[in-house]
């Protein structure tokens, strides 16, 4: 599967009962995972990575969906504090991916947001929506604009992917250009 995966199969040999939890790694003088260390949570869900005082903690990946064969949601990168805090990818069963910053949890500073469809938004974001100056295209059209908590907003330039050809420039007030 991939490195950190294998290496909490390694650990499984020192795995410890944690109500219906399993853990395998390292742990400091308290008992608490602290270190390198694989927890598999009672719903299913897996995390493989750092720990700091029982608390996800630096570099990891954590694995929803019940089983690693059947995984819905994968998020590789930074933690801390037991959320997602600093860069990392999030990807999705049916085609959702992010690549960029968080902050608690959500899409927070400069990130890629990369949808089923093709389609995909470049740009800055805030409290998981696009939030700031970005670029959102599909297979026909480049949208260059402001959004503010996931709406267009503001100064706006969308033109044809095919020609390059000006399709609208002008301002966009809640997510609808102005007339």
């Amino acid at each position: 599967m991939d490195l950190l995966v294998d290496q909490f199969i390694e650990l499984q040999n020192t795995k410890f009962k944690l109500d219906d939890s399993f853990y395998g790694g390292e742990k400091n003088s308290l008992g608490e995972r602290h270190g390198f260390g694989g927890l598999s949570y009672p719903n299913g869900d897996w995390f493989v990575g750092y720990w700091k005082k029982n608390m996800k903690h630096g570099f990891g990946r954590m694995l929803t969906g019940h089983s690693l064969d059947k995984i819905q949601e994968i998020y590789t990168g930074e933690f801390k504090y037991d959320s997602q805090h600093g860069v990392g990818r999030y990807e999705t069963q049916d085609g959702h991916e992010y690549e960029g910053e968080w902050v608690s949890d959500e899409q927070h500073g400069f990130g890629i947001y990369r949808f089923p469809d093709g389609s995909s938004y470049c740009g800055e974001w805030k409290l998981g929506k696009p939030d700031g100056i970005g670029i959102w295209e599909n297979a026909n059209i480049r949208h260059f604009g402001k959004w503010v908590s996931g709406k267009r907003e503001g100064l706006a330039f969308v033109t044809s992917k095919r020609d390059n050809s000006v399709i609208f420039e002008g301002i966009y007030v809640n997510d609808k250009p102005a007339s």
